[in-house]
């Protein structure tokens, strides 16, 4: 009745995990660590596009863009970087 919890092994695309006989934990770390990777290079590297969205919530924050403009362009960028929530 006792079973010995069993290992997850999930083949993610592309890699051959399931062949490796990855477990779980390691695809999520890896994805993790690849995100935050990514992230740090846009925080210390801002591409135009970054700089232009960074000055653009500066202004948003002085009360210079009306919130109907912010929120209007919020769910695009969102639904870039989040698309499971929206």
């Amino acid at each position: 009745m006792n079973e010995p919890p069993r290992k997850i092994v999930v083949k993610e695309e592309g890699s051959g995990a399931l062949e490796a006989g990855k477990p779980l934990r390691e695809i999520a770390e890896d994805v993790a660590l690849r995100r935050f990777d990514e992230v740090k290079r846009r925080i210390e590297q801002p591409s135009a596009a970054g700089r232009l969205f960074g000055a653009g919530i500066a202004l948003y924050r002085a009360g210079w863009l009306p919130a109907r403009l912010v929120r209007r362009l919020s769910k695009a960028y969102f639904n870039d970087r989040v698309p499971c929530l929206l």
